[in-house]
């Protein structure tokens, strides 16, 4: 029986380096493990076996991330659309735009509440929140309706956070 769960084990382990060279050699195999959440927090290897395969996989996808993750955003970079770059940081270059976004961030908010905290003219807040509606940034829930932020204005508020960040909060003109 020793015997077996030795052969096992050192197939496995053959089986598991071929598939990862086989990744790394960029031939865009895919690796997918579908553990429910409920399972996940119990989930732990017990056996040798199971702790070889988690390091090995570990390992192998920190040194594929680092390794392609510069050459990755070199290709965005590169691919960057710059007509569609400039549309995103328009949607984002009006004080009132960022404000509104911040506020439907937590909650949706109705055109009132917008107004009322922003103190525009509906004119202005208008344009503003049609706007922001075009470039997919926020929706009007017209079952509620309310202004409610995107994932695509999470995601992009998210970033500006970050960029603002990590320019130490300075601006220059």
């Amino acid at each position: 029986m020793e015997d077996f769960e030795k052969k096992l084990k050192e197939e496995i382990r053959r089986m598991i380096k071929e598939v990862l060279k086989e990744v790394m050699e960029e031939k865009k195999i895919s690796l997918r493990v579908e553990i429910p959440r409920e399972e996940l927090e119990y989930a732990e290897p017990t056996s040798a076996i199971l702790r070889d395969i988690a390091y090995i996989l570990r390992e192998s996808i920190r040194r594929s991330i680092r390794e392609r993750g510069e050459i990755a955003v070199e290709e965005i970079i590169l691919d960057l659309p710059e007509s569609k770059a400039v549309q995103i940081i328009k949607s984002l270059a009006n004080e009132d735009r960022i404000k509104i976004l911040k506020l439907v961030y937590s909650n949706p908010k109705s055109f009132t509440e917008l107004k009322d905290k922003l103190g525009l003219e509906s004119s202005s807040l208008s344009y503003n929140l049609k706007y922001l509606i075009n470039t997919g940034l926020i929706r009007h829930n017209l079952r509620t309706s309310s202004y409610e932020i995107t994932q695509r204005g999470i995601t992009l508020l998210k970033i500006l956070a970050l960029i603002y960040e990590a320019l130490g909060g300075e601006a220059y003109e």
